[in-house]
């Protein structure tokens, strides 16, 4: 009997991924679980040498807080930039193009790293408990063994006696801009240059095709009455 019943399950399975070969690739993939990444035109040798050159030089002298980011540029004509995830900005040569020297071109890339720098450190600031005060500490038994409803009371003891904003860990700051221009400041350009590329930006702000394709996104089919 428990050979008849294994027997049954390897045939299933078999017959399963024999199922799944002969699927189209669009349901292949929602059976599966398959992510394919979106195809994008690929860019002039000269623009991606242009922002591999100035996003070097921007990440050079990175603070604290900031991820490993690469840059990628996408050849479309369209300026569109976007962060898909904490480790990847994508710019396109159109948005490349209107940068007219490499100071507006730094600016344009620190505008997206602030803020995918800023939300990385949000992230980080919720997964990462904030430490105890001496005061929290200093008045109750400091037991080694691990006691999750000792831990609970400590947490809500340190919030109760905390009584100014210095009592607070010393988190880097998630404000987009304040991050774009300590990025600027130390590749040697002037943070006024934020301004300067505030056109840009907004053009860049209008586009969120390319975004939405590697979000998953698709448009709206279009039906027939």
């Amino acid at each position: 009997m428990p050979r008849r019943i294994g027997a049954l399950a390897a045939a299933f399975v078999l017959t399963h991924l024999a199922g799944c070969m002969f699927l189209s690739p669009d349901l292949r993939r929602q059976v599966t679980g398959e992510i394919e990444k979106p195809k994008v035109p690929e860019a002039s040798v000269a623009a991606a040498a242009r922002v591999d050159e100035v996003g070097r030089e921007l990440l050079a002298g990175t603070p604290l807080g900031i991820p490993d980011i690469s840059f990628q540029t996408i050849g479309s004509a369209e300026p569109e930039m976007f962060h898909p995830d904490p480790h990847t900005v994508y710019v396109t040569e159109g948005l490349v193009n209107l940068c007219q020297t490499d100071g507006q071109l730094a600016a344009v890339l620190a505008h997206e790293v602030g803020h995918l720098t800023a939300e990385f450190r949000r992230t980080a600031r919720r997964q990462q408990p904030e430490p105890m005060p001496a005061a929290a500490t200093s008045q109750l038994d400091r037991g080694t063994s691990h006691d999750p409803g000792r831990e609970m009371y400590l947490a809500q003891f340190e919030k109760a006696t905390r009584r100014k904003p210095s009592d607070k860990q010393s988190w880097p700051t998630t404000d987009p801009k304040a991050i774009a221009e300590e990025l600027l400041k130390n590749a040697g350009h002037e943070p006024k240059v934020l301004g300067e590329v505030a056109p840009q930006l907004r053009q860049a702000s209008r586009n969120r095709t390319l975004a939405k394709q590697f979000d998953g996104a698709t448009t709206e089919p279009k039906w027939t009455k």
